[in-house]
């Protein structure tokens, strides 16, 4: 139960969902770092977020007592602006701390035991009626959105329109388990599924979404009392959006926005300049990042009156530096659009981010000077006389890394054309995993260059009886031994190259730990790597510059996941051992004739 335990999480862990959507475990981490349990997010054994049940017990208790007297108070009469307000964040938190209770890996592990022992019906019927439930207060369109992070585990996409889904809801033409019913129907359900635990994970959502129901309704009416006795509080109206995109109620959260974004402007009317710069600073400063340029008009307005340099200031303070060039970029767009071209371009000069450069800043730049990433390289210079810690970069990656994984045996319509939209052939990529005899008698003719030294397929054969079965076990160890390197076809050209370059790498996972080998290859201005994993087979193709791994198998959530983390493995090495590595690859010769 505990590896089934770990596998549901993990498909929560390894999907991006909005950054207020009840399945996403990382804005619960930064929540409760900043309620003080920052030491008990660092360590864990379960998504590097096992969270101690000490603290969070301690805390709910010290919620829920605030939370009872407010209440006493507000029943009592004796309420006011700041007593609804306080209240609404104490549930908000309380909330949260719900969540992360239930996170724990023993909660989720009796919630299913629990959930699989009382009913004989299958868990899929359980999921859809117990779903409907859980969301039974939304509207359809964020019932739809819901069904699309639950069932299919990533974000609905963002559009003004209702689509299929949500008018046939709206026509009466579906009632919602039918719509459920359609998307388990749907190719997309269907090939995520089979990845394994996918009811699990659905079974753990809609649970969550029930204790966030609990306490979020009530938080919901204390915004709206502040609002109601203040309504020109941004501030409230923020913490309305937040509950109300915890809530599942994303259609009411987009017009929190606007409210805010027009007091801000309202503000500047009333030529109350500072305080709608104190709007501004506060909403990129709750806001999650991605609705900044949604909503880019108070920006706008501050801007057109002369306080551009005060906008960059504020993006620069409350943001993240990849955040910062995002909006940057989009912002210079929209005032371009508008026909204010001299402040994009003051825009563009100035809104530099400068922060000195964390490790992951570091650790990326390292990797992407390695292969040959960076625009520029001369900073890496910088970090030459660093010690980097291999253990600090292996948590680093395997936090940050994402990786777009495609099985060659389970290939979609979709993966051939983004593969081929890349310029990689598929054909060469499923031709290199093979364990081909024939393939390695034409490199070694190609070795020799004379069809009248090649090896004969009998000599392979030979070669394969011989006592050390450990040692040859595959046809290419052959070549390896005789010319001492390692061939394949080239997936960008089509020719023949090689390599004598490889990465020995102590790979751990959940099965233990093993030496996994990259064969390093160079071509056409392309760096990529053969992995055999310790068992000697070819087993996968990773490219660093697109972060695109093909596989032979890749079935269940283990091995997606183990593999996700043995490459980040493999990242966190190449980085430490830095100056190693970067004088081991210089020494490179690799040749390549065409076929």
């Amino acid at each position: 139960m505990k590896d089934k335990v770990k596998q549901v999480l993990a498909v929560y862990s390894t999907i991006d969902l909005n950054s207020e959507s009840v399945g996403n475990l990382n804005s619960l981490k930064q929540a409760l770092a900043n309620l003080g349990l920052a030491e008990e997010t660092k360590n864990s054994e379960v998504l590097s977020k096992d969270i101690k049940q000490d603290a969070i017990l301690g805390l709910k208790e010290k919620f829920e007592k605030e939370i009872t007297a407010y209440r006493h108070q507000i029943e009592l009469g004796k309420n006011s602006f700041s007593d609804y307000q306080q209240q609404g964040e104490n549930l908000y938190y309380l909330t949260l701390l719900n969540l992360g209770y239930f996170w724990l890996s023993n909660q989720i592990e009796n919630f299913m035991h629990q959930l699989t022992i009382n009913s004989s019906q299958e868990l899929s019927q359980i999921n859809d009626k117990a779903f409907c439930q859980a969301t039974s207060h939304l509207n359809n369109q964020d019932f739809c959105d819901e069904v699309c992070c639950a069932y299919l585990k990533r974000e609905p996409p963002d559009e003004e329109q209702p689509n299929a889904h949500v008018q046939a809801l709206i026509d009466g033409r579906w009632d919602r388990p039918t719509l459920i019913k359609v998307v388990r129907q749907s190719r997309e359900f269907i090939l995520k599924s089979d990845l394994g635990c996918w009811e699990e994970g659905i079974a753990c959502y809609w649970q969550a979404r029930k204790i966030s129901n609990e306490s979020l309704s009530e938080s919901v009416s204390c915004f709206q009392a502040a609002i109601d006795l203040n309504p020109s509080s941004y501030h409230s109206y923020l913490w309305l959006s937040k509950a109300l995109a915890r809530y599942g109620r994303f259609s009411e959260e987009k017009i929190t926005y606007r409210k805010i974004v027009s007091i801000g402007i309202k503000l500047i009317e009333e030529n109350r300049i500072e305080e709608a710069l104190f709007c501004h600073k506060n909403f990129i400063g709750l806001a999650p990042p991605d609705k900044l340029s949604v909503y880019p008009d108070l920006t706008l307005c501050l801007i057109k009156i002369g306080r551009l340099e005060d906008v960059i200031d504020c993006y620069n303070s409350a943001l993240s530096i990849p955040d910062v060039i995002q909006i940057k970029l989009n912002l210079a767009r929209i005032l371009a659009e508008s026909g204010l071209v001299r402040e994009a371009r003051f825009l563009l000069e100035k809104f530099t981010p400068i922060q000195k450069p964390n490790h992951g800043v570091i650790y990326e730049t390292i990797w992407k000077d390695l292969h040959q990433l960076n625009s520029l390289s001369t900073e890496v210079n910088l970090y030459n006389e660093l010690d980097i810690e291999l253990s600090s970069a292996i948590e680093y990656f395997e936090n940050s890394s994402q990786y777009k994984v495609i099985d060659i045996n389970l290939l979609t319509k979709g993966d051939n054309v983004f593969i081929k939209n890349l310029g990689i052939s598929i054909d060469a990529i499923i031709l290199n995993l093979q364990d081909s005899y024939i393939m390695e008698n034409i490199y070694n003719s190609w070795e020799d260059d004379s069809p009248g030294n090649a090896l004969q397929c009998g000599e392979f054969i030979n070669v394969r009886s011989i006592e050390n079965k450990n040692l040859l076990g595959y046809s290419y160890h052959y070549n390896m031994l005789k010319n001492v390197y390692i061939y394949l076809i080239c997936p960008f050209s089509g020719n023949i190259i090689k390599s004598n370059q490889s990465f020995p790498v102590v790979s751990v996972s959940n099965h233990g730990s093993g030496i996994t080998f990259y064969y390093r290859f160079v071509s056409n201005g392309n760096i990529f790597y053969m992995i055999v994993f310790p068992y000697g087979h070819k087993s996968a193709f990773y490219f660093p510059a697109q972060q695109l791994l093909f596989i032979k198998h890749s079935r269940t959530i283990n091995t997606l996941l183990e593999l996700s983390r043995i490459i980040s493995q493999f990242k966190a090495y190449m980085v430490s051992s830095y100056k190693q590595v970067k004088f081991y690859i210089s020494q490179e010769s690799c040749d390549k004739k065409k076929l």
